[in-house]
């Protein structure tokens, strides 16, 4: 994600508050009961945050927000997930953690629970978010890059008997799960990465998938009516367009679902996707106004 080097543009953080009932997750999590003191608490985190990183999503206060509530394959994933003691949810891309901590609330055991992120600082922010440490959230938590061959190996097999039990705090990079994962969670990573580095990724993905019936990939990024690049704007202000905006490869309905089923033998996958013109605000709220062609793709990946 090392684009963020080349941003002519650095919106200043004057996005508007969230409404209470947005933080009412955190406030579970946090023991904050307090709203003023929750608010002031996320401002400082968000202010922290954004020095390192200035993602719009940090900007606009949408790392408080469990991206895969808004996927309706979740609740399919979840029951997967609570119905089997060996069942393992991973989390990529994980950022703050606001996910991985919605699916353990959700009932899903800490020891079945891994997550992984590029960026080790975005999820240490996310303990003092959720006043969390390893010991009191103690999932486990892989930090690497996905394109690095000795975290995740570029050897696209995907496995079509299942593996034996593997454990999940045994590893110490994502390869060893591989034909091992009931459900993948990947959120507002695809948009940041070129073509190129999508189609790879999703053919790591693939072969981390288990072959048992049901195991799914799910998530939700920029998407458009049509494919191609596609520039989005930090802000609505006249600084923002002159800086040019962010470019961002987006895939549609028809051309996501086929990349999917390519990654796997004919047949085997059922790919769902919807695409949500217009409401690119639903994904990331800082970012400026969205064509009619452009919004949020959510899918999901299941194994027949």
């Amino acid at each position: 994600m090392s684009h963020i080097q080349s941003w002519a543009y650095i919106p200043p953080l004057d996005s508007p508050f969230p409404d209470d009932g947005e933080l009412d997750f955190l406030r579970s999590q946090t023991g904050i009961e307090n709203i003023q003191e929750l608010k002031q608490h996320v401002s400082e985190i968000q202010a922290e945050a954004y020095k390192i990183y200035p993602y719009p999503c940090i900007r606009g206060f949408d790392f408080l927000k469990a991206r895969i509530l808004r996927i309706p394959a979740y609740t399919q994933a979840l029951n997967l997930l609570k119905g089997s003691s060996d069942a393992i949810y991973l989390e990529v891309g994980a950022c703050f953690g606001v996910d991985v901590r919605k699916v353990h609330a959700d009932g899903v055991p800490a020891d079945n629970i891994v997550a992984t992120e590029l960026f080790t600082e975005l999820w240490e922010i996310g303990h003092k978010l959720f006043k969390s440490t390893q010991a009191t959230f103690p999932i486990t938590f892989i930090p690497g890059d996905l394109f690095d061959e000795a975290f995740l190996s570029s050897q696209f097999q995907v496995l079509s008997q299942p593996r034996p039990d593997l454990p999940a705090r045994s590893i110490t990079s994502l390869s060893p799960l591989r034909g091992n994962v009931s459900v993948i969670h990947i959120s507002y990573v695809f948009h940041v990465l070129s073509k190129e580095r999508q189609i790879i990724l999703v053919h790591k993905l693939a072969s981390l998938l288990s072959p048992a019936p049901g195991s799914m990939i799910l998530g939700c990024q920029l998407g458009a009516n049509q494919e191609g690049h596609h520039v989005f704007f930090q802000d609505r202000s006249e600084a923002a367009r002159l800086a040019g905006g962010i470019t961002s490869f987006c895939y549609t309905e028809e051309s996501w679902r086929r990349l999917w089923e390519g990654a796997f033998p004919a047949g085997t996958v059922q790919v769902n996707t919807h695409l949500d013109t217009g409401d690119t605000a639903g994904v990331i709220s800082s970012l400026g106004e969205a064509s009619e062609e452009e919004g949020v793709l959510v899918w999901s990946v299941t194994r027949l």
